[in-house]
């Protein structure tokens, strides 16, 4: 995999991500290429997935758009930004969902989210069920210092659970009792 513009802070990063796919006990995302600033891409989110990446023969790319200052944690107990790390997993959510989840579990998913449509660009961002998807594969693997998601209202984390579940078929590493250590 080709990991471009990183600092040794980001390819650490880069590393971490990856890792959190391993501990959770999923396959790891089949991405070719993985890029920091400066991008194209940047000038259209702070992250974005590529699915079919001409680039890279068709394959998967992810894109963060985070300077090597803005990965760190900023706390002795983080040592990610907690930001930075949700939107990583969450890239990489979107990359393992391409290989990993079949037409039965969307639908699925979107019965259990109350959500209508999986991915549509003219329906508003947190109404699309890949990005709650995402949001939770993200949620499940960060574990408890780093646990986020973004989409209001947030669910709560018993539901959370239980559609990480659905779409992984295993527990998540964050736990509803905050006792995942992580």
């Amino acid at each position: 995999m080709l990991v471009a513009n990183a600092s040794d802070r980001q390819l650490e990063f880069v590393h971490w991500l990856f890792e959190r796919y391993a501990l959770g006990g999923l396959a790891r995302p089949e991405v070719a290429a993985f890029w920091f600033p400066p991008s194209i891409d940047c000038d259209l989110a702070e992250g974005i997935a590529e699915r079919d990446d001409v680039r890279f023969d068709g394959r998967h790319s992810v894109t963060l758009c985070f300077e090597d200052d803005e990965v760190s944690g900023g706390r002795p107990d983080r040592r990610w930004s907690p930001h930075v790390a949700h939107q990583g997993l969450h890239e990489l959510a979107h990359v393992w969902m391409y290989d990993n989840v079949d037409v039965v579990q969307r639908q699925a998913f979107l019965a259990r989210a109350g959500l209508d449509v999986w991915r549509d660009a003219d329906v508003f961002w947190p109404e699309r069920g890949v990005e709650a998807a995402a949001e939770t594969i993200a949620w499940g693997l960060a574990g408890a210092r780093y646990a986020d998601y973004v989409i209001e209202p947030v669910p709560a984390c018993e539901e959370l659970s239980d559609r990480y579940r659905m779409l992984t078929g295993r527990r998540p590493l964050t736990s509803c009792d905050g006792n995942d250590g992580a």
